[in-house]
């Protein structure tokens, strides 16, 4: 059997548990959950969690499409361009927007709509806004995560990427 299955089960044993069945080429794998403990839906809004559907998610993939050949454009080109800091600006904005990208796919959770308290899982524009406070400070705290974890990445690989190649540009 090629690639894995994923079966979910409700109402498996009772009203207070569920079962999750996962089936992956040659292990098959039973959990049971807590019925609120259970592997979230992924097409409903849950603070600091999930806050955009499949719509959402393709046109992030669109610009993960535009993002990529750019960083690994500037990445090369830092090779040519040792002694440029703008290369490396550009290189460090692309990383740190291409790792948000893909947290956001990932995640389902994107930072511009935790930052305004807004969520969509319809067509695309049709954002709902989020009213409660706990949940409006669950995203907040989500986007504060996402954003400095993307950045260090950003900011390491940038750096590394710049320093190496102005180590190897004088060096030649």
């Amino acid at each position: 059997m090629m690639g894995s299955a994923k079966l979910l089960f409700f109402g498996a044993f009772s009203a207070e548990f569920r079962v999750f069945v996962d089936c992956d080429e040659l292990f098959v794998n039973v959990l049971v959950y807590p019925f609120k403990a259970m592997p979230h839906r992924r097409n409903q809004y849950k603070p600091g969690v999930c806050n955009i559907g499949q719509k959402e998610v393709s046109v992030r993939w669109k610009f993960i499409r535009l993002f990529l050949p750019v960083t690994a454009f500037l990445s090369i080109g830092s090779f040519y361009w040792w002694d440029s800091l703008w290369v490396w600006f550009f290189l460090l904005c692309s990383t740190f927007s291409l790792l948000v990208l893909c947290w956001e796919v990932r995640t389902r959770f994107c930072i511009i709509f935790g930052f305004f308290s807004l969520h969509n899982f319809r067509h695309l524009g049709e954002l709902e806004e989020v009213e409660n406070p706990d949940d409006i400070r669950r995203d907040r705290k989500r986007v504060w995560e996402i954003t400095l974890q993307a950045m260090a990445i950003a900011l390491g690989y940038a750096t590394s990427v710049h320093l190496l190649a102005s180590y190897l540009g004088l060096h030649h």
